[in-house]
């Protein structure tokens, strides 16, 4: 039973709200038309924004080593995740954080006067710039291209606003890669002197080891056979076959016998030391030979670095470039008096409710109506003194 009671109570609440827009009609259409003419008057008031719109088109990505990989077999046989490092993109700079930097942005402010178009009171370039970045996007598309779309009372200027963002990237992004590629040519040259002296000193050391130990020890063909071994070795075994036949034949007390035997215990000694030396020299011979691919290696990257340097192309390529719009495109006429009408209707409804409110007050509490009477009175009489002493 309560429960339909409640239900009962809510509908007559629902139906009393209806009763009285309904006893309203009239005067919340009047304010709604009152809202709608206002807000269309403010569509020919309001400053209509012309948009421009620039679409950039970034280089493709480029490799430092596709085009030097064929050089050198080191290059051919890197992988592709170790290319990557020494990778040089056209488009490695941020071209949003480009656009969106405080030098940019007031270099666009002085050239077209921005302070006095933007009518900005005390001349601050700080609240030009926030204008500024309000009539500005820049932002990459889907299909990974810039756009830079700029809104300006003017249709022309706001094309020549969008294509002075375009000139001024690429200048800006021009001198910060002529800037690293000037670094990287002063460190990749460094490291190729660097290179130069490590095989000059390996090479004097290799030479002077050879001439200290009278032997010259060179890797084979196949990286592994050492020569001078092969050929003391050689040595040893034919004065022992001279020794044996001088034995026999002329004895040990012989000149010749003793000089073959005096030659073989130098070779012996030569044998016993060879292992030290061999070693000592096939690593420096390992090292030579590093050193030589990575000069290998880093020549062509050098070559690279200088040409990068002083080259002067494009960094960004204009798709499209920016044209004046053919109708404004902000703030939406439409738009306006949507908002205006709906304003217009909720302005009605405070309108209602807080006369409701007051009447049922007046009727059901006498008390508290007299109290809001009374507040009303204080704050037109505080109004009409403030008129008065101004």
């Amino acid at each position: 039973m309560t429960e339909h009671n409640s239900y009962r109570t809510h509908e007559y609440r629902v139906l009393d709200l209806f009763l009285i827009l309904y006893r309203w009609k009239k005067f919340i259409v009047l304010v709604t038309a009152i809202a709608i003419i206002i807000g269309i008057a403010l569509t020919f008031v309001v400053t209509r924004y012309y948009k421009s719109v620039a679409s950039v088109l970034p280089p493709k990505e480029r490799d430092m080593m596709s085009g030097l990989a064929g050089l050198t077999s080191l290059a051919r046989s890197l992988p592709s995740g170790i290319g990557k490092l020494a990778s040089v993109t056209e488009d490695q700079y941020n071209y949003v954080a480009i656009l969106r930097s405080r030098t940019v942005e007031e270099a666009a402010i002085r050239k077209f006067d921005l302070l006095r178009i933007y009518e900005v009171s005390d001349s601050s370039t700080e609240k030009a710039a926030k204008i500024f970045r309000a009539n500005t996007e820049v932002d990459w598309t889907d299909e990974n291209t810039l756009e830079i779309r700029v809104w300006d009372p003017e249709a022309q200027r706001a094309a020549d606003i969008a294509n002075y963002l375009v000139a001024i990237l690429n200048q800006r992004s021009y001198e910060l890669q002529t800037q690293e590629a000037h670094n990287n040519r002063l460190f990749i040259e460094q490291r190729v002197q660097q290179n130069r002296e490590d095989i000059m000193r390996t090479e004097e050391d290799l030479r002077n080891l050879q001439e200290r130990e009278g032997t010259v020890v060179a890797p084979g063909a196949n990286g592994t056979a050492i020569s001078a071994v092969a050929e003391l070795y050689g040595m040893k075994a034919v004065n022992e076959i001279q020794l044996g036949v001088l034995k026999r034949t002329v004895g040990e007390t012989n000149s010749q016998y003793i000089q073959k035997k005096v030659e073989n215990e130098i070779i012996d000694e030569k044998l016993k030391k060879f292992p030290e030396i061999g070693m000592e020299s096939l690593r420096l011979y390992r090292e030579i030979t590093i050193q030589q691919k990575i000069m290998e290696f880093i020549i062509p990257l050098y070559e690279q670095a200088k040409f990068d340097e002083h080259k002067d192309v494009p960094v960004a390529y204009v798709l499209d470039k920016a044209m004046p719009g053919e109708r404004p495109d902000r703030p939406k006429r439409l738009f306006i008096v949507g908002a205006a009408t709906i304003l217009g209707f909720i302005i009605s409804l405070i309108i209602i409710i807080a006369n409701e409110y007051s009447s049922h007050l007046k009727v059901n509490a006498p008390d508290q109506w007299e109290r809001l009477a009374a507040i009303k009175k204080s704050i037109f009489r505080q109004k009409k003194t403030d008129e008065f002493h101004s």
